[in-house]
């Protein structure tokens, strides 16, 4: 029987995938068409919408306002599309832009990801965001797909795949795989963005911030086992991700 690809066909948008097909450590598998990650989805085509609408309940979008206003995703017909926002307004621009100036001013002391990715983690509205992104996954039908997105598809919504992953019980290695995937979808748009670039201090910044690398999901898991004591820990804990919560995600996502 063949495997399902993961990269959906979607024309218009980059780094659109189904999480189906991963085993957890008890031996089963995600559904196919349940769990679906992207990058923003302004550019789809009247085919992508069509697919979509088919298999798509609801949209989750991660960005901030000024990022839905300057890059709005087009109606979907049937399907919903929520606004679930990770950071506070500007807080993703307001990131590369201290970034930037930092490094031009030679005091940027780690790359700035590592900080966004502990802010997942200490975040109210992060983690607000995540506790409502689980419960549409709850609430979809057995034959509808939630998706969510970011612009990139890196980071916020790399985290809530992250997420959904561990509760789920797939292995750590499987995890970062996909978590860095991301590069291998983005590696054309990334080249042509800092190519445009003419301040190398600039562009590397840039390069940073576009890029998925471990130490960047390391700087979250730390921060869970720092704060909760382990990354168990922050699910149950601040995501309220108990044993019976995190059963019903296994019954209705698992084969």
């Amino acid at each position: 029987m063949t495997t399902p690809s993961r990269t959906l066909p979607i024309r218009g948008a980059r780094n659109v995938r189904d999480l189906g097909g991963y085993a957890t450590q008890d031996g089963r598998r995600i559904k196919f068409g349940r769990l679906v990650r992207a990058a923003e989805l302004t550019d789809v085509t009247p085919a992508d919408r069509a697919y979509l609408a088919d298999r798509v309940h609801v949209i989750a979008d991660l960005r901030t306002s000024h990022e839905r206003a300057e890059r709005p995703t087009p109606p979907i017909e049937g399907v919903r599309n929520v606004h679930l926002p990770v950071f506070e307004q500007g807080g993703h621009d307001n990131n590369i832009t201290k970034a930037v100036r930092a490094a031009a001013q030679g005091t940027l002391d780690e790359p700035p990801m590592l900080e966004v990715n502990r802010e997942f983690v200490t975040s109210e509205l992060a983690t607000r965001t995540y506790v409502e992104l689980i419960d549409h996954v709850l609430g979809a039908p057995e034959d509808k797909a939630v998706l969510w997105h970011c612009t990139a598809g890196k980071d916020r919504t790399g985290m809530a795949a992250v997420i959904l992953l561990v509760a789920l019980g797939v292995d750590e290695h499987t995890i970062y795989e996909d978590y860095l995937e991301t590069n291998e979808h983005l590696a054309e748009h990334v080249e042509r963005i800092v190519g445009e670039i003419a301040d190398p201090t600039e562009a590397a910044v840039m390069r940073s911030f576009w890029v998925a690398k471990r130490s960047y999901l390391d700087a979250a898991f730390d921060e869970m086992r720092a704060r909760f004591g382990s990354v168990d820990g922050y699910l149950r804990t601040a995501l309220g991700l108990d044993d019976a919560k995190r059963e019903a995600l296994r019954a209705a996502l698992l084969h």
